[in-house]
């Protein structure tokens, strides 16, 4: 299939840097949650909201992002969506209350329930099957390049201009990405199609749709739980300090941003499905062992083997989703309810993996992940490749 490769990459990339703007926009408040608690007086529960709003809102937009998709096109929708973040961004900045910052964060949870579902669709629309790995390899890592700046630089501004200066630089930051919307992103000639109701219907039938869509509920299952309880861990059992557990948590960021683009690549060159069935157990493996480590030496080395797997099993799981679709229209609703699942996976993994601590220390939360890994390695082995099928 004949694809214009510099108009297919300048569009993907564009929208690519659209969700990472978004993702900077949600990982924003964790460096400088601190002093939004000290200014407006939250409890630590209230706190936890800022943050956790987003999957809410992605769970809520899902759907009804996919019916925006089909009836306004990519292009529109990824506008709208910069556009909700800039204002929610805008208001929380000017936020004397925190009734209105809890609004702002809704209306930037808004803008990347938008554009979680318009960017893979762009980007499916202007691959063919057969080259989309590598830009859905890209585009998985969107919220890791997003954690790993807002971790390295979040804290150092909180300190020098506030966090209303983080939320500042943000907001210019999405700003530089709504032209870069207006100007690149966009479908071929022809191929923006309509996720009408009947498509609508079919994709969620379709049960590779299903089986991949709870793969990947169970895969963000594991991997929020055991990065949200994680530090606390090796502080009790290594004996580190907590802002030392945290540095190893963005070096995991920053190894897995180019594992994922490596493994989309690859994704490719090899069946995508054993790839994922023999990736998700090992990602199983590394997190049991940074459970169990005990001594700051294992630590380090498993630090640059755990991003590894975690990045090619995210990268593969994002290579999948469009092979699952049996035809361009089903694409819109395969992508939300995949959204969909992500993020009910994302609000169950911390407080399911904690329950399991108070019960059982942590060999509860290691229990809670390796089930939750084990049912995402089944589900992506029941995943057929409806491309390869029709072909």
């Amino acid at each position: 299939m004949y694809y214009d490769k510099k108009a297919a990459w300048t569009a993907s990339l564009s929208v690519i840097f659209c969700g990472v703007s978004i993702a900077v926009l949600q990982n924003k408040v964790v460096p400088c949650l601190d002093a939004i608690q000290a200014e407006f007086s939250l409890s630590n529960a209230t706190g936890g909201w800022l943050s956790s709003l987003f999957s809410v809102t992605g769970i809520v937009m899902a759907f009804p992002a996919a019916l925006i998709v089909g009836r306004f096109g990519v292009k529109r929708t990824c506008l709208v969506s910069l556009l909700a973040g800039c204002a929610g961004t805008l208001l929380g900045m000017t936020a004397a209350t925190a009734p209105w910052l809890i609004v702002s964060r809704v209306l930037e949870g808004v803008g990347a329930g938008l554009i979680t579902v318009a960017a893979p669709m762009t980007i499916s629309a202007w691959f063919p099957p057969e080259k989309q790995g590598f830009p859905m390899g890209l585009w998985a890592s969107w919220q890791l390049v997003a954690q790993a700046l807002c971790f390295l630089v979040g804290a150092q501004l909180t300190q020098r201009f506030g966090w209303r200066g983080v939320w500042r630089l943000s907001l210019l930051f999405a700003a530089a990405a709504l032209v870069l919307g207006l100007l690149f992103v966009r479908t071929p000639r022809g191929r923006e199609t309509a996720d009408n109701g009947q498509a609508g219907t079919q994709a969620l039938g379709n049960p590779s749709v299903w089986a991949i869509s709870l793969s990947m509920l169970c895969f963000c299952t594991a991997c929020f739980g055991f990065v949200t309880w994680i530090s606390q861990c090796w502080v009790e059992r290594v004996g580190i300090s907590l802002a030392e557990a945290n540095r190893y948590i963005s070096l995991f960021a920053i190894i897995s941003i180019p594992v994922i683009a490596g493994t989309g690549f690859l994704m490719d060159h090899v069946n995508r499905k054993k790839f994922c069935t023999f990736v998700l157990p090992c990602y199983a493996l590394t997190t049991c062992a940074l459970f169990l480590l005990t001594s700051r030496r294992a630590l380090l080395g498993c630090a640059f083997v755990y991003p590894v797997f975690e990045g090619a099993a995210s990268a593969c799981l994002w290579a999948i989703i469009p092979h699952t679709v049996r035809s361009p229209s089903e694409t819109a609703s395969a992508m939300a309810l995949f959204n969909l699942c992500s993020n009910v996976g994302m609000l169950l993994g911390p407080p399911l993996t904690r329950w399991a601590v108070d019960l059982w220390s942590w060999n509860g939360a290691i229990a809670v992940i390796v089930l939750a890994l084990l049912g995402a390695t089944f589900f992506s082995h029941r995943v057929r490749d409806e491309h390869a099928k029709a072909s």
